[in-house]
């Protein structure tokens, strides 16, 4: 079975290679701010805490996130 192929001049292909990255960095810097606002919430430091402490009975260090 073929899948139809459709043809894009040079600046519709330009185009949706602008929009794709343009939404991806959108994306990322969304993704950035979400992490940052979590890291900050006590419910994660607490986690964090005793993961760290349960990791450290190990020997397994965990370096803190650079925020």
């Amino acid at each position: 079975m073929e899948t139809p192929q459709n043809e894009f001049t040079p600046e519709e292909r330009q185009a949706n290679i602008d929009h794709f990255i343009k939404r991806w960095k959108e994306e990322r810097v969304k993704d950035t701010e979400e992490f940052e606002e979590r890291v900050k919430t006590p419910e994660y430091q607490a986690m964090l805490k005793e993961l760290r402490k349960k990791n450290a009975e190990r020997g397994i260090y965990i370096p803190e996130p650079k925020v």
